[in-house]
């Protein structure tokens, strides 16, 4: 295990380290704007603009780098402070809010969006994220993401987030109590030996070729010894076991039921662009609990996920040039819109105080959907 007396010159360094990788991601896409006019989200400046820029293949590993950088600054304070009960919660909130991350860095490259080379970010969304926190490959999460999800967003029958949902109690007509206990279903009984039976079957089944496979254990043991290096068993307990089960699960449970205005009603169209308008849902996260909220519920494209649903190749460090234009030029993105997860703000009301005044009420044969 790493000497006790190398703990604060590295976690120094991890720190240091990752709010440099973050700075250079920020400072080589703080241009936004340019690819607006490629989305015919403003006027055509008269100057090509492409939407890859040269260097996005060698930077593309950064965002996945400098989450990882936290969740292990957060492991070497967790044993720095011989590993009180403070730095312990902190280690696995932290990494859950991380692993929120990865997900929605290895979500961009699920779509092409990082970089010119599938095949690279690919690899990087499975040794970055798939793989070590117990996930299906970045080929069968296309499968289910782009191919079924996407095209069918809250459709019932096809949707297979809609039937997570449904699965888990959040169906119209539920009760108070129902909806509360529908909320918190990752760490019940039942949504926890759901996740781990996911997860598992995932990491055995989802894998697309031998090659996976031995990916997969070399990631997975690797991540695992090095949690133990440099944090030993406590930190592998609260820094990977509890997230990747319990903690991570929630929060990525609580961001799903935020972005789609599920069992909405459908009708058949073969406008997309208005489907998604009508089932999705843009939200804000104004204030310090803004903040908190997208540093560990909703980061990265998550914050704007109904302007991910419009344009699914566009990055999420160029997102809030497009929500920003689209709240601008489409009446219709805004006509849902909500402000915060729990309490609203100005008026609006919150993501799930919406979805809670939908359902929370006598349902008719038509709402309930079976699947």
């Amino acid at each position: 295990m790493l000497p006790e007396n190398f703990l604060q010159p590295v976690l120094l360094c991890a720190l240091a380290l990752s709010f440099l990788f973050r700075g250079i991601v920020w400072f080589y896409y703080r241009d936004g704007k340019r690819i607006l006019p490629l989305l015919k989200l403003a006027s055509n400046t008269g100057i090509t603009e492409r939407y890859y820029k040269p260097l996005d293949n060698w930077l593309s590993p950064l965002p996945f780098l400098y989450c990882w950088l936290e969740i292990f600054s957060a492991v070497l304070f967790f044993r720095w402070t011989s590993y009180n009960l403070f730095s312990g919660a902190l280690l696995a909130v932290v990494a859950s809010g991380r692993m929120r991350a990865l997900q929605e860095i290895g979500h961009n490259a699920l779509h092409a969006a990082l970089c010119p080379s599938k095949s690279l970010q690919w690899v990087l969304g499975n040794i970055f994220f798939q793989f070590p926190t117990v996930k299906r490959d970045m080929d069968s999460r296309f499968q289910t993401h782009v191919k079924d999800h996407h095209p069918n967003a809250d459709i019932p029958g096809k949707d297979p987030n809609l039937k997570r949902v449904i699965r888990a109690g959040m169906v119209p007509g539920i009760t108070t109590f129902g909806f509360v206990m529908a909320l918190f279903y990752p760490i019940s009984p039942k949504g926890v030996l759901a996740t781990v039976k996911g997860n598992l079957s995932d990491a055995m089944f989802e894998n697309s070729s031998s090659y996976i496979v031995f990916l997969r254990v070399l990631v997975t043991v690797s991540v695992i010894g090095l949690y133990l290096s440099i944090g030993g068993p406590s930190a592998l307990v609260v820094g990977w076991i509890i997230p990747v089960f319990l903690i991570y699960p929630l929060f990525a449970w609580w961001s799903l039921l935020s972005k789609h205005r599920w069992h909405t009603t459908y009708i058949p169209t073969a406008d997309k662009r208005a489907h998604d308008y009508e089932h999705g849902r843009a939200t804000d996260f104004p204030g310090l609990f803004g903040i908190i909220h997208r540093y560990l519920i909703f980061p990265m494209s998550d914050a704007y996920h109904l302007a991910h649903h419009i344009y699914p190749f566009v990055r999420s460090e160029y997102l809030p040039e497009v929500d920003r234009a689209l709240k601008v030029r489409e009446p219709r993105y805004t006509q849902y819109i909500s402000s915060g997860m729990l309490f609203g703000f100005d008026g609006q009301p919150a993501a799930l105080s919406e979805l809670y005044h939908r359902l929370v009420r006598p349902a008719t044969a038509s709402e309930v959907t079976i699947n």
